[in-house]
């Protein structure tokens, strides 16, 4: 601490000797103990476990507290010789109390306790949206499936350690249909533990065997009382689960996770050194399988903690044993001291982001990581608005989720920011890739910046509106600039200056100032009529909004069969209309020189990385990161999920296109998730008229757009469409 703190060792040890010291976790006041002859503060770490982290966050003051500006109260020194007497209890509000003395001799047999296992596996990749489409804040990732007859059967390992010989134990089994083929019950599962045939709960008896069933896109729990007697002493047992179902079809089944309750031998595992007893009978207990006699014993240790010191340690011969006097209905951690780790300690950097003060015209929310890029666009924006402010991730973390990575905290920085009538920000930019793989189970560390999950119909797609904003449009302009390092963000300032005619390194002059523009429609299909919107966005670009010039690039299949695809050109201006037969529209597409222009539409099929179908490619995301062109258009996807930089390890094909160094796009207006075409192209219009008529920004327009058609569209589309890109970039 001393070393992390700059501070001098003399002087905490002294501040922990006077009880001068806070600990705190999830806002509640947690205890702790100083070992001065092991030169170390003692705390019990509890599990924290949620979708996003399994990581929990503890904050240790020492002496002053700078947030809450008072000491701790010097009248605890005087309790602290009550607190050891025995069997009293310790405060949460400093040191632990401690217990002297030493136990009695065991005699007696072992006494089980009521365990409960939360067994979840989340394998490499097996995270899958669209089961829970409707369910925006639910658990996407899985431990395994069942599919028809493709896969008819999973095993999932359960570690299950010491069973007691004796008692009941209960398996609770969730699942979640991923199919509804048919009306009624499509889903039947049976379940074996250890090759032993169950009987769940609420089971009925089909093909032989006792099946849950239940119907569509739903979770479902198979509950099931066993004997004890078939738990493998070992701790290893295998659970079987298959589906029954009827020929010719495939429903899918997602295994999510198992709780298991069952009795418990108080015996400590060789690899971990340490056991949590819940709830323990009053009386002698003791705890066996220890590698050592330095054994710590924690009574309540999530509550007022008290460090049992009046314990009996005793050789078994091959390990080692502890014996203590335990209260009825207590908790007691007991570890080897070897077995004690060392938190990761990072610096906490004191703010008070939720102060009404912190008024900003232009928020950055950044992790520190990217200090680099959002320093530098601040000091950029600082020349266009009187107010411009960093809020750190980690500092939002500290103030809205205690510390823990949390999405919500971020949703209540902003509530904070601009509730009881405070005037909310007129532009929020998000710096840092998010990612579908919260906790970093692929190891690619592309999670910077959490978002949010929006329902679609068909799945749940990332929504930084939701993130942002819990109801309805936002009142201020969302961007996200998801890069993933700092040399990635500095580039694109450099690109912005470059844009604004601020210099900037290896900065080109456009040649072409007018206004032009290059729209791209795939052939049409029942998904929409491509061809006929982008004529109508054309037109109205000359018509109405002023260009000079729309040049547009249509695909198309011949009527005749066997034909292959062609492409034709068409040039609008005020002159009207010129058409011509090209080759394809990729050549055209994936030039620079197609780029050299103010504003670039895309109306068609499309997917993260690339636009159009995988046999047209109109362009892929690797073409965007190579483009070469030194005008930068305002580009806008009207398709589905060119905007989605969240799956693990993968560049958008917008994000490809604003983060090119070189080319590319200034901006981008895209989707995150599956879109309509319909409401696409109604979005996409109100965006070009906020944009040439009102004269907004990118991420302005789009706000006013997602306004303008409110009611028009449906509601899940204003969710999923965001400006990737500084969203104050005015189009030129």
């Amino acid at each position: 601490m001393a070393v992390a703190l700059g501070e001098d060792a003399n002087a905490i040890r002294k501040l922990a000797v006077q009880d001068n010291l806070s600990l705190e976790t999830g806002g509640e006041p947690a205890a702790w103990h100083f070992d001065a002859e092991a030169d170390e503060v003692l705390f019990v770490a509890e599990p924290f476990n949620t979708f996003y982290t399994d990581w929990n966050a503890y904050r240790l003051v020492i002496g002053v507290d700078p947030v809450k500006g008072k000491k701790k109260n010097k009248k605890k020194k005087k309790k602290k010789k009550k607190r050891k007497n025995k069997n009293k209890g310790g405060s949460k509000n400093g040191s632990m109390a401690v217990t002297r003395g030493r136990s009695p001799a065991y005699a007696g047999a072992d006494l089980p306790f009521a365990e409960s296992l939360n067994l979840e596996e989340e394998p490499r990749g097996m995270f899958i949206l669209w089961p829970v489409a409707n369910e925006p804040d639910a658990d996407y990732w899985w431990w395994d499936y069942l599919y028809g007859s493709y896969k008819l059967q999973l095993d999932a390992e359960l570690n299950i350690p010491d069973p007691a010989l004796y008692g009941t134990a209960q398996l609770r089994i969730v699942m979640r249909g991923a199919t509804d083929l048919y009306e009624g019950d499509d889903h039947h599962v049976y379940a074996e533990l250890n090759g032993i045939s169950q009987r769940p709960q609420n089971s009925q008896l089909l093909e032989g065997q006792w099946v849950v069933s239940w119907d569509g896109k739903r979770e479902s729990t198979l509950i099931i009382d066993i004997d004890q007697a078939q738990l493998n002493p070992n701790g290893v047992n295998t659970l079987t689960l298959q589906s029954v179902h009827e020929h010719g079809t495939y429903p899918v089944q997602f295994l999510d996770r198992i709780e298991v309750n069952y009795d418990r031998m108080p015996v400590a595992p060789e690899s971990e050194g340490m056991l949590w007893l819940r709830q323990v009978s009053s009386g002698m207990q003791r705890v066996t399988g220890f590698g050592d006699d330095d054994i710590v014993v924690v009574e309540d240790p999530a509550g007022n903690a008290v460090l049992r010191e009046d314990v009996r340690v005793e050789s078994l011969g091959i390990d080692w044993s502890v014996s203590f006097e335990a209260v009825a209905g207590k908790d007691y951690l007991v570890a080897e001291r070897s077995q004690i780790q060392m938190p990761v300690v990072e610096i906490d950097h004191v703010s008070e982001p939720s102060k009404a003060k912190n008024r900003a015209d232009y928020l950055i929310i950044a992790p520190r990581t990217f200090a680099g890029t959002a320093e530098q666009l601040a000091e950029l924006r600082r020349s266009r608005f009187s107010r411009v402010e960093i809020a750190w991730l980690e500092e939002i973390y500290d103030g809205f989720s205690f510390g823990r990575e949390d999405p919500a905290a971020i949703t209540r920085f902003i509530k904070a920011k601009t509730g009881n009538g405070r005037r909310s920000p007129l532009f929020v930019l998000l710096i840092g890739k998010a990612s579908l793989d919260h906790k970093d189970r692929l190891g690619l560390g592309d999670g910077h910046l959490p978002t949010a999950m929006t329902s679609t119909p068909w799945t749940l797609s990332p929504s930084d509106q939701r993130l942002l904003w819990s109801e309805g449009v936002a009142p201020f302009a969302i961007g996200r600039l998801p890069i993933i390092d700092d040399e990635e963000g500095l580039a694109y300032v450099d690109k912005i200056r470059c844009y604004e005619g601020l210099g900037g390194e290896g900065c080109r002059v456009p040649v072409d100032q007018r206004y032009t523009a290059l729209l791209v429609a795939d052939n049409p299909d029942k998904a929409g009529a491509f061809h006929a919107n982008t004529d109508a966005l054309a037109s109205r670009l000359v018509e109405q909004l002023g260009f000079e010039q729309v040049n547009g690039l249509y695909h198309q299949y011949s009527l005749a069969e066997g034909q292959s695809p062609t492409s034709v050109r068409k040039v609008f201006d005020t002159q009207g209309t010129v058409a011509s037969e090209i080759g394809n529209v990729r050549d055209a597409f994936i030039s620079g020189a197609a780029w050299n222009t103010m504003y670039v539409s895309y109306e068609g099929h499309g997917s993260k990385h690339l636009l159009g179908s995988y046999s047209e490619q109109f362009i892929k995301a690797e073409d965007a990161a190579n483009l070469d062109n030194s005008r930068y258009p305002v580009f806008a996807a009207l398709t589905c999920v060119a905007g989605d930089d969240t799956y693990p390890g993968v560049r958008s094909l917008a994000g490809s296109l604003v983060l090119n160094p070189t080319g590319g796009g200034i901006a981008a207006m895209a989707p995150t998730g599956p879109s309509l075409d319909r409401d696409a192209h109604l979005l996409g219009g109100a965006f070009v008229e906020g944009l040439f008529l009102g004269r907004d920004t990118v991420g302005t327009a789009l706000g006013s757009a997602k306004q303008q058609t409110d009611g028009e569209i449906q509601s899940f589309m204003p969710e999923i469409y965001s400006i990737i890109g500084d969203p104050a970039i005015y189009p030129r």
